[in-house]
């Protein structure tokens, strides 16, 4: 069983239990009377947030997991009595969040720009043609609705800095030569993810606290790895995945 699939098969077994819980209180007495049935939308909005985490990441998986689970959070005010939605209206909007994403997918398509400088600032809007080479010993790559892939040839490498706001990134590492021993490298991380890739004589460690988001090591270092990448991570619904 691969990771990922043991990833959704825990989420969903938590979301099991939870509503066994929630049922059994019920029926026990602790919560008042209510129609169960009215809740059915609860489920759309568990669906979408369970994407947000066993998805890689991609401007089509994010859209259609905020959509999912706008759509149930719709549903199930209307169903609590906080508005009135007639059923009329489901299909035009609908087909307006459809035209939402194909204008969303061709902004905000991960077009990424040869020779990019240290401070890499990119925003919505912005297109790039390429996979950008970063020849400068310190990152410092910034990302808010848009993607990322680069490819670090430092030979002094000193670590750096990534903040990612609704974004997705990809950095290789595996060329780089550490300036010292060890190299911290600060992600900060909302609504996105980071892939990074170090060489095989590196290992990692990982300092945060991540809410609703997860630090995944993939890595198989070398018995006689020499060096050490520390990750701090600031990460709020959010993935890191590191490979080699």
């Amino acid at each position: 069983m691969s990771h990922h699939t043991k990833q959704r098969s825990g989420f969903w077994g938590l979301c099991v239990v939870a509503i066994g819980a929630f049922l059994l209180a019920k029926s026990q007495g602790y919560l008042p009377q209510f129609n169960a049935g009215e809740f059915w939308p609860a489920l759309l909005i568990v669906l979408g947030i369970s994407r947000l985490f066993t998805h890689r990441f991609s401007t089509k998986s994010l859209y259609w997991s905020f959509v999912i689970i706008g759509v149930g959070g719709v549903f199930l005010a209307r169903n609590l009595g906080y508005f009135s939605f007639s059923a009329k209206a489901f299909w035009p909007v609908m087909l307006i969040l459809v035209g939402l994403y194909i204008i969303f997918k061709n902004i905000c398509r991960p077009k990424f720009l040869h020779g990019c400088e240290t401070n890499c600032d990119y925003h919505f809007g912005r297109q790039w043609k390429s996979d950008s080479i970063i020849a400068e010993n310190e990152l410092d790559i910034r990302l808010t609705m848009s993607g990322g892939k680069y490819i670090s040839t430092s030979k002094q490498f000193k670590g750096g800095k990534i903040d990612l706001r609704l974004a997705g990134c990809e950095l290789d590492l595996s060329q780089v030569v550490p300036a010292q021993e060890e190299i911290a490298l600060a992600v900060i991380c909302k609504l996105g993810g980071l892939e990074i890739r170090i060489p095989q004589n590196w290992t990692v460690s990982f300092i945060g606290s991540p809410v609703m988001g997860a630090f995944e090591n993939f890595t198989k270092p070398l018995p006689d790895a020499n060096y050490r990448l520390v990750i701090r991570g600031e990460m709020t619904m959010a993935g890191v995945k590191v490979y080699n």
